[in-house]
């Protein structure tokens, strides 16, 4: 879970399905510049669950899905949960983009 601002922190929403190329790669970037990497996948976002770089995310970031969102894009969550952390819902988003330093949304 999230510690402290002290930790240097980015949080990154992802809402949508497209730019999957660069979340990836400013995870990569963050977590090399030695800060901690948040992702939160929901709404049309948690389509790129399905996406064959999506588990490599979890070396370099705390991963997160939205329960809700997978019903509602009818993923099974189960198949894929060895990627993420956990599923969560919108009160765990609330916390990261309050406990984080920075916060970007695509």
């Amino acid at each position: 879970m999230i510690k402290s601002t002290t930790d240097r922190s980015l949080s990154i929403l992802v809402n949508t399905d497209q730019h999957f190329d660069y979340v990836k790669a400013l995870s990569r970037a963050a977590h090399a510049k030695g800060k901690k990497v948040y992702l939160y996948f929901s709404g049309k976002g948690v389509l790129l669950t399905q996406d064959q770089g999506f588990g490599h995310l979890k070396e370099v970031a705390h991963i997160a899905v939205c329960e809700n969102s997978c019903r509602a894009q009818n993923i099974d969550a189960e198949l894929f949960k060895s990627y993420f952390d956990f599923l969560a819902g919108p009160q765990y988003l609330a916390t990261l983009l309050k406990k984080c330093d920075r916060n970007l949304v695509f």
